[in-house]
């Protein structure tokens, strides 16, 4: 029984079964089996259905079958699913597999696991789509000459899955087995790789080199739909598909480096080879990048416009995860114009559908996105529920990126809070997470939190170090947001050691910068720094006008700069 379907205590003994054990065995053996006690009779209300005494009986029954009863019992399951319910493949995808796995038919358990990884990537449930990937790959590699079109298939979308896992070094390794491993590699196949290569490399921080990447990519897609080289077939649905993936990422990487014009180019060259009916995913995508130009350029309304318009495609195409991504969007947006209900709304419902997903990567942004609209609202016990919620899903599911961006704000929000020793706890383990992975962009957001900690704790001489860590990173980054806050720390920490002159002059570079910050609290936050930094230097007048603007937008801040406002203008108090 243990066979037939090893999902349910309940066996309903259907066509299904029948199919596998002739009437008349199957009626002896059943009777058997009750008047041995270890199944109970079926009721008059329902003459098919047997209930085994206890749920170990099924267990013990099927421990006592010898082997090659187990694998006929299960290839008999396999092919009654094939044969009774072809319409249905798609949901019986997962017992296919198990029980074609438990047959010992390897090329048809290969055939039911990749079709079952690619659904469980589809659904976001990346442990069950690693683990048939990962098993399909171990016996592939076990044959004397391995199916290259189907290895290609598995170590692709194994690609794919380590991404969205943040597992990037795991990623890039298995891309380069890939280019080793299957001679010869076709232009469209060597594009394939490249591109993922170039977004593991995104996801890192490394966006020239990624850029590179991806260039590369198209130059070899744009090489084989010239030369009509295209003979992948099912490995990868269509060259026109690929070319789309490469412009989403090179859209994104010119959009992170602030470089709108190319972002925008891209963008057009997309939908001048796609429509929206046939790629409707891959132009909410594109749409995305244009909310986040839209954003960045000030026309919050045209912003929220394309947001929505993505919202409507995915919910029109009944992509769950499509719809949450735009609803965290529409958050942002929200916080960004200070509409702190509406976010609050937004990320809630994007929590809450990632949840019914099961999704826990996507659950894991969505506390994290909470945690830091409670920091903007100045609720920060609410903040280090959210982030520690975080934290724990993302450790358990070992989402390694998502565990270092929500320890990263743990950390900022337990400081704020007073909680020293727990916040640099917390920015330690992040910043050892962005150095074994080597999240460039994400080190440097590390550090000059990580420099405020240090501040706050009274160790200058190693907010100091960290602070100009930080700023040497986004200088290598061309991250000009992240400049502007490791420029901030330094002024800090300079002002906190005396060194007033050259704490003006990092702050003073900072606030010339001023316009490319986004967030309401960042931009308190430097003008609160200028203004101890003008005071700082002699110039209270210049002092007390920048911070008397900003008096009613402060929410949080550290306790000692609380104080220092406090000694210096009656405008904030310490408590």
């Amino acid at each position: 029984f243990q066979a037939l379907d090893s999902h349910f205590t309940w066996v309903y003994f259907s066509r299904h079964v029948r199919r596998m054990i002739p009437r008349s065995t199957l009626s002896q053996s059943l009777s058997e089996l009750c008047e041995k006690g270890w199944l109970q009779r079926p009721t008059d209300s329902n003459p098919m259905l047997y209930q085994f005494n206890h749920t170990l009986m099924r267990e013990k029954i099927y421990s006592t079958l010898v082997r090659s009863k187990k694998l006929l019992l299960h290839q008999r399951a396999g092919e009654a699913y094939e044969f009774l319910y072809p319409e249905s493949q798609e949901e019986n995808l997962e017992l296919l597999a198990y029980h074609f796995d438990n047959s010992g038919q390897q090329d048809k358990f290969l055939h039911y696991a990749v079709h079952a990884a690619e659904k469980c990537a589809r659904l976001f449930a990346l442990d069950e789509s690693h683990r048939y990937y990962h098993k399909a790959k171990n016996i592939l590699e076990q044959r004397h000459q391995p199916n290259s079109r189907m290895m290609a298939r598995v170590l692709l979308g194994l690609t794919d899955v380590l991404i969205m896992l943040g597992d990037y070094v795991q990623a890039e390794n298995t891309i380069m087995y890939l280019l080793s491993s299957l001679v010869p590699v076709t232009d469209i196949m060597h594009a394939a790789c490249l591109r993922r290569w170039g977004e593991t490399l995104r996801q890192r921080g490394k966006l020239n080199e990624a850029l590179d990447k991806y260039n590369d990519a198209l130059q070899k897609i744009t090489s084989s739909r010239e030369s009509g080289l295209n003979t992948m077939g099912d490995i990868i649905a269509s060259t026109t598909n690929e070319r789309l993936e490469i412009y989403i990422g090179l859209s994104k990487i010119n959009f992170t480096l602030f470089k709108h014009n190319e972002a925008e180019s891209y963008i057009q060259q997309a939908f001048e080879e796609i429509s929206s009916h046939q790629y409707p995913e891959k132009s909410a995508e594109l749409l995305n990048i244009l909310a986040g130009i839209s954003h960045r350029q000030g026309d919050y309304e045209k912003a929220f416009q394309l947001a929505e318009k993505c919202w409507s495609i995915y919910q029109a195409n009944n992509n769950r995860g499509g719809v949450s991504l735009a609803y965290s969007n529409m958050g942002i947006l929200s916080a960004l114009q200070q509409d702190f209900v509406g976010a609050h709304d937004y990320f809630t419902f994007s929590h809450d559908i990632y949840k019914s997903l099961g999704d826990s990567s996507g659950i894991a942004i969505a506390t994290n996105n909470l945690g830091q609209l409670e920091i903007s609202r100045g609720n920060i016990a609410e903040a280090i529920g959210h982030l520690e919620k975080s934290v724990y899903t993302a450790r358990r599911s070992e989402l390694s990126r998502s565990l270092a961006q929500a320890l990263a704000n743990l950390g900022f929000a337990l400081t704020l809070f007073g909680k020293l020793d727990d916040g640099l706890d917390a920015l330690h383990e992040s910043k050892a997470l962005c150095d074994f992975n080597n999240y460039v962009e994400l080190l440097c957001e590390v550090l000059w939190k990580l420099a405020e900690c240090f501040i706050a704790r009274g160790e200058l001489d190693q907010a100091a170090t960290t602070a100009i860590s930080a700023h040497e990173n986004a200088k290598e980054l061309g991250n000009r947001n992240l400049e502007i806050q490791a420029l901030r720390v330094e002024a800090r920490t300079k002002r906190k050691l005396g060194e007033f002159n050259d704490a003006f002059q990092y702050i003073k570079q900072a606030w010339e910068y001023r316009e490319s910050i986004r967030e309401e609290i960042n931009k308190t936050r430097l003008a609160i720094e200028y203004g101890l930094c003008l005071a700082a230097i002699g110039s209270h007048d210049d002092a007390e006008c920048i911070l008397s603007e900003v008096e009613s937008k402060i929410r949080i801040e550290p306790k000692d700069i609380l104080q220092e406002l406090a000694i210096y203008f009656p405008i904030a108090n310490p408590s």
